[in-house]
């Protein structure tokens, strides 16, 4: 016959490898980065856009037009928000840029750049 306190016992460490198991779980559940990006949707957790993006964005055919058409010296971070993201694995961090401001946008349509680090820069 089986003693209640070994009952217990085996119930205490049941939960505990339950909670081991399943904490983790829903910590990455609320913690998840966006996926899903859009013009008609806000980027959930905006990051700064480092400057080496901003220099790469300045380049940029549609940036320039809408620097010149505006009469802006330069794109500032301002015109863009942007996100971290995962693109190949859980250790290169990837950014997401998305344009904030309207001569950039057109009828329904916006740029989405995505930027991937390499190890070449």
């Amino acid at each position: 016959m089986t003693h209640p306190s070994q009952l217990t016992f085996v119930a205490v460490v049941a939960l505990a490898v339950a909670v081991i198991i399943l904490v983790p779980y829903f910590t990455m559940a609320t913690q998840r980065e966006q996926t899903i990006f859009g013009i008609e949707s806000e980027i959930e957790r905006p990051v700064p856009v480092p400057k080496q993006v901003l220099d790469i964005l300045r380049k940029d055919t549609v940036v320039s037009k809408c620097v010149k058409q505006e009469g802006l010296i330069d794109a500032s971070p301002s015109m863009f928000v942007a996100s971290y993201v995962h693109l190949h694995s859980g250790r290169q961090v990837d950014l997401v840029v998305m344009s904030k401001d309207g001569c950039l946008d057109g009828a329904n349509i916006g740029p989405i750049w995505v930027f991937r680090n390499s190890p070449g820069g």
